[in-house]
């Protein structure tokens, strides 16, 4: 019982408390007025520069600790914590930076000043997402314009918005240390060398246009993909942290739930009911206990018109078949369509992808079952990834910054493949990762092939013949 609470103290201290005393300390310090403090960009940017030393003599200390409690300071051993402070400086860097609001988060925002009026969140702002985000926002709004008051710091309205962005970034940051240290760990239980899975996780964070675009455009995909990587990791000992992970995954954009029909098919029927009843709670809470319903309300009548990719990098199916016959049936061949015979010509073709790629993903996980994969660890890890990359392949808006998702991806397949077909497999990491957003017809869909390339690359047979099979 004693190790169980120190542990709990341990990853408490950790993972909430010194990381929320770096962020807010910033805030305390900047307005505070102190004449010793100074800054680059202007009084308003000052809490940025200030996190940035904060979370600077945190890692640096963390860091230092853990290297003196090694008893081994060979190469190999030291190589993984090296790599994490590298990691976390180069994008310590970049929230520090380039931390501004574009157009996502003011969507966001908006949304989060509709739930705080009691109006639609879902009308005039552009946002697309369930409630929670807006809520969420909406909640810390509401403690720091309290905490501020408390403190003798009140101000108006814009500065307490500002305020909310700034502790948002800071969740991002944490979100990619967080998502780092998940993606090695992945890798560990797949096999790989500490060394080794940590100089991979490394190489795909810091050529990864789709972080890169995450970070820019404020988006909430690290989120999504900490809930995801938490789920399964945590799924086999701890099956209602697992549940507690994807019920907020789902909660935040509902790509997670396609996780649950493999549980429910792995008979992975704890951490299933875990997952509904956290999903329950959250949704108590979001209804004032099952009271208002109006948001969710807002929501599903916003999703019966969710809005489809048009531009060459949404790299969906909809975007590929939508673009592919206006240039060249009504553009090259000059075959007047009317819109609408556009339109449905597109679903038809869309509908048959879909219906085939779950033929397709059925027939995967029913040849691992057969042939008594299920038995091997990593079947599980095959049939959720096969999960993960159907929420990209059958979205009907699939953005560059979406395909942050499909890091974990390229990890399984580089465990159960990369030794037989490493150069597929590089490929697709090269096609998903490190190209650069651009608008080129039909190059553009560079993210879509790679992912299709990743997919073939781990199939059931991987799972027989993959490197992990020897350990």
């Amino acid at each position: 019982m004693k190790a169980k609470i120190k542990a709990a103290v341990k990853f408490l201290l950790i993972y909430a408390a010194i990381p929320a005393a770096v962020a807010i300390l910033p805030l305390l310090v900047s307005a505070a007025g102190w004449p010793f403090i100074g800054n680059t960009y202007g009084k308003a940017y000052e809490p940025f520069e200030l996190f940035g030393f904060f979370a600077a003599l945190a890692l640096v200390a963390g860091v230092v600790l853990k290297i003196r409690s090694r008893r081994e300071k060979t190469w190999k051993s030291l190589a993984p914590v090296v790599l994490f402070l590298v990691i976390s400086f180069y994008f310590l860097t970049l929230i520090t930076e380039y931390s501004h609001k574009l157009g996502d988060y003011m969507c966001y925002e908006a949304a989060a000043g509709a739930v705080l009026a009691g109006e639609n969140p879902y009308s005039g702002t552009n946002y697309i997402y369930p409630p929670l985000t807006a809520e969420a926002l909406a909640a810390l709004y509401k403690g720091i314009r309290f905490g501020s008051n408390l403190l003798g710091f009140a101000r108006d309205q814009q500065n307490y918005w500002e305020d909310v962005f700034y502790l948002y970034q800071c969740l991002q940051y944490f979100l990619i240390v967080i998502s780092y240290l998940l993606c090695v760990r992945l890798a560990r239980n797949l096999g790989l060398q500490p060394e080794i899975a940590s100089a991979l996780v490394a190489v795909l964070f810091v050529l990864n246009n789709p972080l890169v675009r995450t970070l820019r455009h404020n988006q909430t995909n690290l989120l999504v993909l900490c809930a995801i990587l938490g789920s399964v990791l945590l799924l086999p000992k701890h099956p209602s942290a697992s549940g507690l992970s994807l019920a907020l995954g789902i909660h935040f954009k509902l790509y997670p739930s396609l996780l649950l029909p493999y549980w429910a098919a792995l008979r992975k029927i704890k951490p299933l009911l875990w997952t509904l009843f956290w999903s329950s709670c959250i949704l108590a809470v979001e209804t004032k206990f099952f009271r208002d319903f109006s948001f969710w309300r807002n929501f599903l009548d916003f999703f019966k018109s969710f809005p489809k990719g048009i531009f060459f990098r949404d790299n969906s199916f909809y975007s590929l078949f939508l673009n592919s016959f206006d240039l060249l049936v009504r553009r090259l061949l000059r075959i007047n369509w009317s819109q609408e015979t556009l339109s449905t010509a597109v679903n038809i073709a869309v509908w048959a992808v879909n219906t085939g790629l779950l033929v397709w993903f059925l027939l995967r996980f029913l040849k691992r079952r057969g042939e008594k994969a299920g038995l091997n660890p990593y079947a599980l890890y095959a049939s959720l990834f096969d999960a993960v990359a159907l929420m990209l392949l059958l979205s009907p808006r699939v953005w560059e910054h979406h395909y942050v998702l499909a890091l974990p991806l390229v990890i399984y397949a580089a465990a159960v493949g990369g030794a037989r077909t490493p150069w597929r497999i590089g490929l697709a990491a090269f096609l998903m990762f490190a190209l650069p957003t651009f608008d080129v017809f039909p190059l553009s869909y560079h993210r879509l092939a790679g992912l299709l390339i990743l997919v073939c690359s781990t199939g059931p047979r991987a799972v027989r013949r993959g490197a992990f099979e020897k350990n």
